[in-house]
């Protein structure tokens, strides 16, 4: 019983800090450095509650606006087409679009991953620190290859689909209010180890960055049930949907077995696709990748949120001229493009 109080106080004050941190941020734009443990803590607390009332303030403060500019990539949704997807994403957590990434534009995603240096990343056993390398199909040397943020941001492609309205319309639709174009990665992953990773993400958990946020997960690979298609627990981005047992453990790793003692096997999704197939989802809700059998994977990732405010990350660098498309909407969308530092 005393236990259970010191945690409730506990959590209680993570709560009230949130609160400050919140306010802070919308008056400041700044945030103290404790603001994701708070902000994790009474997601955990209320069970996904507080990032609920947060967001609908920000609905509030930041309504939909008009996206100004043309698609470039992907045909624009009717009005129709994106209430489903945005009722799906409500509904499921989740979307596959009907459009896939242009042939032509994969090669040449394909083509920077082959020949860009990456960083290999650190597994659950082996720390070495920070080590550089090309990807080398015949001969992985780690279970990620990552490409740096900057590097990722110079691309022609990634710009043009950084500032696609179709994907941001859906954000918009869904969260109710302005989207911001806020972080990115790409990466390979390998059939390097035998065993599933949690340095990887192979194993499940749910994530914290900001309020409210969708990642669009771009599939410039084949995926296949040997290497590597990505898991979702369709319904568990809604409040209340995650059991306390599983909320106790904070921000854990868990493993299979913790999933199929909630869920039935028929909400858990398994998403294996062709190449260019476009997979956009709540990631509040638990999933992972799963560990490669063989072969390769190549992701490409964005994440589109509400706001700003939660774990604190440092801003990534646009380098673009100063009269290019993407230059030009984020001169007309400030806001929208405020996840990176633009450099002209």
């Amino acid at each position: 019983m005393l236990r259970r109080l010191k945690r409730f106080v506990r959590y209680s004050i993570n709560a009230a800090l949130l609160v400050v941190a919140f306010i802070r941020y919308g008056i400041a734009g700044k945030m103290p450095s404790w603001t994701g443990r708070a902000h994790i803590m009474t997601f955990c607390l209320t069970s996904g509650r507080s990032n609920d009332l947060m967001s609908w303030i920000l609905s509030l403060i930041y309504p939909s606006r008009k996206i100004d500019f043309e698609s470039t990539v992907l045909a624009p949704l009717s009005p129709e087409q994106l209430n489903q997807v945005s009722d799906e994403l409500d509904k499921n957590g989740y979307v596959i679009l009907d459009q896939r990434l242009p042939e032509e534009m994969c090669d040449r995603l394909m083509n920077f991953a082959l020949t860009q240096e990456a960083v290999l990343r650190q597994t659950d056993e082996i720390h070495d620190g920070r080590v550089t390398g090309v990807y080398n199909p015949e001969d992985p040397k780690a279970v990620i290859y990552d490409f740096e943020k900057e590097a990722i941001l110079a691309n022609p492609e990634v710009q043009a689909l950084l500032m696609e309205p179709t994907l941001l319309s859906i954000a918009q639709s869904y969260f109710r209010s302005q989207p911001i174009a806020d972080m990115l990665s790409m990466w390979w992953s390998t059939a390097f180890k035998a065993k599933a990773d949690g340095e990887a993400a192979q194993m499940y958990h749910f994530d914290m960055d900001r309020v409210k946020w969708l990642k669009v997960f771009v599939y410039l690979t084949d995926v296949e049930k040997e290497n590597g298609p990505h898991f979702f627990v369709a319904g568990t981005h809604r409040s209340g949907t995650l059991p306390r047992e599983l909320l106790a453990r904070g921000y854990a790793r868990l493993e299979d077995e913790d999933i199929a003692k909630y869920y039935p096997p028929e909400q858990i999704r398994e998403f294996t696709a062709p190449r260019g197939t476009i997979l956009i989802e709540d990631t509040r809700g638990l999933h992972k990748g799963q560990h490669l059998q063989r072969g390769h994977r190549l992701i490409l990732q964005f994440q589109m949120s509400n706001s700003c405010f939660g774990g604190e990350t440092p801003k990534a660098v646009i380098t673009t001229s100063k009269n290019s498309p993407l230059a030009q909407a984020a001169r007309r969308n400030p806001r929208m493009f405020s996840g990176y530092t633009l450099k002209t």
